[in-house]
């Protein structure tokens, strides 16, 4: 049975119309019906192989947008409204001297927010973390951090109207830790990031939520004895100084990667990888305690993926999971019990 590692972004509308959109040999949207069969694709671009170099969501009006990397050279905009897609260029860069990987859109009202790495080739494994920001047509650069990296993680955006924060890993003495950095809207300026972790440990695959109270599920994979194993953190904020409530590890028996965390309803799950095993627990009380391990047995059978979840519909009101793993051709997140058919 083959785990599938690319990724693929899946929105749904306000209408329950569902989209895949998928980078093999270029961007595809695939739009599929609700037994997960192929209506219609589209190729958007050639040229395009990693889904490090693009980001796509949906607006409140059911427009698709996001962004991409073109050529090393152009930062681009595309929209989508059902078959018409435009494409405006953003953003020029010298390729010479910089890369930009896992690029962040979000459009609030007339504000748009973009974040990025700003990878500088003159300077080994040493990148910027940018954030371009536009209000009222003008456009503003700043730097939220400089970072040293091993690897280059992703990082995780929380935002709305009235809150911007986003978590990454940053090299600290040779390990990377947690950090995050909070956006104050009334100075339009960042705050000074505050750093999360301190176990002098190595850390990849990042993966959280905010849920309706305020709080914070993050999971990652830390090393520890030579093998990378789930760690779980749970932290609110008390104005803008984060209180740490849990910094557990999930198990020191299975190793973990690709760890994803799921909210539905009142429970929390966490789902993660160990070569082609899918493993899940999942805690009824917010990330105090943690169920016994679950191996999913099914996906010897079957194709599954990894889901970048975006939605505006109403039968997603409970499900608060900006990843999953999942069949390939289907709507059930392995290992718990939620259809979202």
């Amino acid at each position: 049975m083959p785990f599938i590692k690319q990724s693929s972004i899946l929105i749904r509308n306000s209408f329950n119309n569902l989209y895949t959109i998928s980078v093999e040999n270029g961007i595809s949207i695939n739009y599929v019906n609700s037994n997960f069969e192929i209506k219609k694709n589209k190729k958007i671009l050639s040229d395009i192989s990693s889904l490090s170099t693009i980001y796509f969501d949906i607006d409140s009006n059911d427009n698709i947008y996001g962004l991409f990397t073109e050529k090393n050279k152009f930062l681009n905009y595309l929209h989508i409204n059902d078959s018409i897609i435009s494409k405006t260029s953003i953003l020029k860069y010298d390729s010479n001297k910089y890369r930009i990987k896992f690029p962040f859109i979000k459009r609030l009202d007339n504000k748009v927010h973009i974040i990025y790495y700003e990878i500088n080739k003159e300077k080994s494994h040493f990148s910027a973390l940018v954030h371009y920001y536009k209000k009222n047509n003008i456009w503003v650069k700043s730097n939220i951090d400089f970072l040293n990296y091993t690897l280059l993680n992703n990082f995780e955006v929380i935002i709305n109207e009235n809150d911007l924060k986003i978590y990454y890993f940053k090299l600290i003495d040779g390990y990377e830790e947690l950090f995050v950095a909070n956006y104050s809207f009334d100075k339009e300026k960042w705050d000074i990031p505050i750093q999360l972790t301190f176990s002098k440990k190595s850390k990849v695959y990042l993966s959280l939520l905010k849920d309706s109270k305020n709080i914070y599920h993050i999971v990652y994979s830390e090393k520890n004895q030579n093998q990378f194993y789930c760690k779980y953190m749970n932290l609110f904020f008390e104005n803008k100084t984060p209180s740490i409530q849990s910094n557990i590890f999930l198990s020191t028996k299975i190793p973990s990667l690709f760890p994803n965390i799921i909210k539905y309803k009142d429970i929390l799950y966490c789902q993660w990888m160990e070569y082609n095993h899918l493993y899940t627990t999942y805690s009824l009380n917010n990330g105090e305690n943690w169920s016994n391990i679950k191996l999913f047995n099914e996906i010897y059978n079957y194709s599954f993926t990894q889901f970048i979840f975006k939605s505006n519909s109403n039968k997603d009101e409970y499900l608060n999971a900006p990843k999953f793993y999942s069949y390939t051709n289907s709507l059930k997140l392995l290992g718990t019990k939620i259809n979202i058919y």
